[in-house]
């Protein structure tokens, strides 16, 4: 009887996310870094002058002339609708507030040309979401369950740029990465045929505590005040995941009895290697209007395991599951001279692609943006920014269930930065 119950029952684990990859989660979900480039659709590579040149391209540090401590955190609100073989819609909502960066740099005095270091904590990336599923399977059976993620990368970071002769500068950046991941998966199904089984719950609990290192390198010209071009090379990421990984099964029979025919935990290491990213970017600049745009380009079939064994063995199917993307962003800045209170107006706007070849979309990922930031005393920066992005994407499992989801995500930033002497 126990065998009939594994059968019946324990096939349904994964076949809702049987084809999504472990890595997505770190080969996606990008966040804007910097309080000005989150307003001007990230389009930073020729244009930063704060700490977030560290990020985008080290080599404008050697542009900055004060020093400048800086925060800033998040808040973010979003909804996922989500519908199983053109099923009922159901949406979910999430919410979550982090910071995101706390950054100082400096600006010592230098005989030839400027130099300028950055160091501090900044976040990249975000894993905030969840999702509720509703609807019938294409084995006859019905399915309920909510999918939660939430957590993100960070780095702790040093960078350094100085200008090299009177239009070049070169820098570079080390990083140390620190983030978590926790996903749960809580998951309800009946409705089994020719079976002694009402219905089965199943319950998962995967935590993620996140390291690694990674670096970047930039180069910038600047041949006079209103124009700047600028490059960068991102290096590829080495990442640590130490996995806890809990689960539970329950099945409920037609006799009133309750088996738990699963329950387990295990904990491992992961070791995981992402690609080099390389992007250019050009700023046309005047006192009173600034204009910025970059192209980012990454070849996510380059990722790779290198532990343990088993995701290993996968490593040759990655670029089949994979594919190199080209993000595009764009930002312009306007300077309102008020007197007592100079004001900055921005926006942005930024195509972002989703890497994972197995998804279809019906809309390709957009991002809008925009942001005020205030003078105050000369010294003091009052800022605040935000982005909204939606998309749709669609993708089918092995079992032959149809997955349609669509995203909106709305995220505001607030900041202040104080640059002295």
């Amino acid at each position: 009887m126990r065998g009939i119950l594994l059968v019946s029952t324990m096939v349904v684990v994964g076949l809702l996310f049987g084809q999504v990859a472990d890595e997505i989660p770190y080969t996606d979900n990008f966040i804007p870094v910097g309080m000005r480039a989150v307003a001007m659709g990230g389009a930073h590579i020729a244009l930063a002058q704060d700490y977030s040149a560290a990020y985008y391209n080290p080599a404008l540090l050697g542009h900055i002339y004060a020093n400048e401590v800086s925060g800033a955190i998040s808040i973010r609100d979003g909804n996922n609708i989500a519908s199983i073989n053109n099923g009922p819609d159901r949406t979910e909502y999430f919410s979550a507030v982090k910071l995101n960066d706390l950054s100082l740099v400096l600006s010592p005095k230098a005989k030839r040309g400027g130099i300028a270091m950055a160091l501090g904590y900044y976040r990249y990336q975000s894993f905030d979401k969840s999702t509720y599923f509703f609807g019938q399977r294409s084995a006859g059976d019905s399915i309920k369950a909510l999918e939660t993620n939430d957590g993100g990368i960070g780095s702790y970071y040093f960078g350094i740029g100085g200008q090299v002769s009177k239009y070049v500068s070169v820098g570079a950046t080390i990083e140390a990465l620190v983030g978590a991941e926790n996903y749960t998966w809580d998951a309800t199904i009946w409705g089994f045929e020719d079976s002694l089984v009402v219905d089965s719950v199943f319950s998962d609990d995967i935590t993620n505590d996140i390291s690694g290192v990674t670096g970047r390198f930039g180069v910038a010209v600047m041949p006079n005040k209103y124009f700047s071009w600028g490059l960068l090379v991102k290096f590829p990421s080495y990442i640590k995941i130490k996995q806890e990984y809990l689960a539970k099964t329950y099945v409920e029979k037609k006799d009133g009895y309750t088996d738990v025919i699963e329950d387990y935990q295990y904990d491992e290491d992961i070791e995981l290697l992402l690609p080099f990213q390389f992007g250019t970017g050009v700023a046309f600049k005047s006192p009173y209007v600034n204009l910025a745009a970059d192209v980012l380009y990454s070849d996510w079939r380059g990722t790779r395991y290198y532990g343990p064994a088993y995701l290993v063995d996968e490593n040759p199917y990655i670029p089949d599951s994979y594919r190199a993307v080209l993000s595009v962003g764009g930002g312009l800045e306007f300077t309102i001279p008020i007197k007592f209170l100079p004001t900055r107006i921005r926006f942005g706007y930024r195509i972002e692609p989703l890497a994972y070849k197995p998804y279809e979309y019906d809309k390709t990922r957009q991002i809008f943006t925009g942001g005020l930031a205030f003078l105050a005393d000369k010294n003091f920066l009052i800022e605040i920014s935000g982005f909204q992005t939606n998309w749709d994407q669609r993708y089918t499992t092995s079992s032959g269930n149809t997955i349609r989801e669509n995203y909106d995500i709305f995220e505001v930033h607030l900041g202040v930065a104080y640059r002295f002497r």
